[in-house]
């Protein structure tokens, strides 16, 4: 444990934040902490310990990279988050931001959707593309015909497409956004609700353990939602 807090480089063994081994894994039950001294101040008069109980579940992996973040600006990607945007900073109880990036997805997601099944430049687009796959697909003459028919069509039709790829462009960036920012939007997250349940409340240890953690609920209902709007014909 004392060789763990002294040296630096073991609090990093595992730089893709997952897998790892039996090694790790056995590190990670004997010092649920990995490495990071309880005591340790994380800013704003939040130690390590607080934020490991504010935190609940998956504090190994967490408090190294809080760990990396103070001492060395030094984030790490977050799949999950990439994955799952707004529905996992819902399950992590970042409600203000996971609502509005949630509503952001939806709302580019709808956008998308609606233009490409409900319009004519939508059915157009569909069209093409279909007389495209169905014919000598791959050959000079079929990508001719697929320019030329997408050139026959008009602006607003050109601008309906062109919003529709840049909606499903701009949702693969807002996710890379959230899973490079995720785990410090949690940190400071965290820093800021231990420091005001410090601040406020008599038995902080209890409410540390009440206001923290996940929200599974809020997760399960985001991923059925999903799930069915997904496969809505």
């Amino acid at each position: 444990m004392q060789n763990n807090q002294n040296n630096p480089n073991a609090q990093n063994t595992n730089p893709q934040g997952f897998g790892g081994g039996f090694n790790q894994s056995f590190t990670n039950v004997m010092d649920p902490m990995a490495g990071v001294n309880p005591e340790d101040d994380m800013g704003d008069g939040v130690t390590a310990g607080e934020i490991s109980k504010f935190v609940q579940n998956n504090t190994p992996y967490f408090m190294r990279v809080f760990n990396n973040i103070k001492n060395f600006s030094r984030g790490r990607f977050n799949f999950c988050a990439f994955l799952f945007s707004g529905g996992y900073l819902l399950y992590r109880k970042m409600y203000k931001i996971g609502a509005v990036i949630t509503a952001v997805m939806i709302l580019m997601w709808t956008a998308e959707l609606y233009i490409h099944y409900c319009t004519p430049a939508g059915q157009h687009m569909i069209e093409i593309m279909e007389n495209y796959y169905s014919s000598a697909a791959n050959t000079t003459e079929a990508m001719s015909e697929l320019y030329r028919s997408i050139g026959s069509m008009g602006y607003i039709d050109l601008l309906l497409l062109g919003l529709m790829y840049l909606f499903s462009v701009a949702q693969i960036v807002l996710r890379v956004v959230v899973g490079i920012f995720a785990n410090r939007w949690y940190f400071n997250h965290c820093k800021t609700q231990v420091a005001k349940i410090k601040s406020t409340s008599e038995n902080a240890s209890d409410e540390l353990q009440s206001k923290g953690g996940v929200n599974t609920a809020i997760a399960i209902s985001f991923l059925v939602v999903y799930i069915v709007i997904e496969f809505i014909p």
